[in-house]
């Protein structure tokens, strides 16, 4: 029970977490109040003013598409990328993939170019979630992926951290995919 009690223990943590990042994001959004350091990240505030500055709306963000035509010219110069990434997160989707979480493979501009995971998974998603969408902080605020842009690293952001409420729940971690000291793409993993 000792083990059952610190487990449980470490759930209420993260939840409380989940739950305190969340009101430190409405508190921002709604009141100009900046929250402490240690709960949300300068960066992350510093993300959602200038999403508040090109007049965002966390509650509602307009999806934005490529055209067909760019998606296209897309696919083609991500192709070295499809090559390499493909095998393997499709058997990361393949063997580590449960009904908790998908990956996505992003470009350099953060274009989304593929989604993996289970089948059933992946119908979860919100229709407006497929290839050719923009996750640009321009376009719909502050986001794991522009923020591991941003930062040059791989980022995490719980719940809250996230511009958009229709986020808020989610938990997504963005890894850089370098190469030759160049970002090339991003893998993002949505929980």
């Amino acid at each position: 029970t000792n083990e059952r009690e610190k487990i449980s223990r470490h759930w209420e943590e993260f939840f409380n977490t989940i739950i305190e990042r969340k009101k430190a994001h409405d508190n921002y959004i709604q009141r100009g109040i900046v929250p402490s350091a240690d709960l949300i990240s300068p960066d992350i505030v510093g993300s959602w003013q200038r999403s508040l500055d090109a007049g965002l709306d966390p509650d509602y963000i307009t999806p934005v598409y490529l055209p067909e035509s760019i998606m296209r010219e897309k696919l083609v110069q991500s192709q070295g990328l499809l090559n390499a990434a493909d095998p393997i997160l499709e058997e990361f989707a393949e063997q580590f993939s449960s009904n908790l979480f998908t990956v996505d493979l992003y470009d350099k501009d953060l274009c989304l170019i593929k989604m993996y995971g289970r089948p059933s998974e992946l119908e979860k998603r919100p229709k407006y979630v497929m290839p050719g969408l923009l996750r640009t902080e321009s376009v719909c605020g502050t986001t794991s992926m522009s923020y591991a842009l941003q930062t040059k690293k791989a980022a995490q952001l719980i719940g809250g951290e996230h511009f958009s409420n229709a986020m808020g729940e989610n938990v997504c971690t963005a890894a850089l995919i370098m190469s030759e000291g160049e970002c090339i793409g991003l893998i993002n993993v949505v929980e």
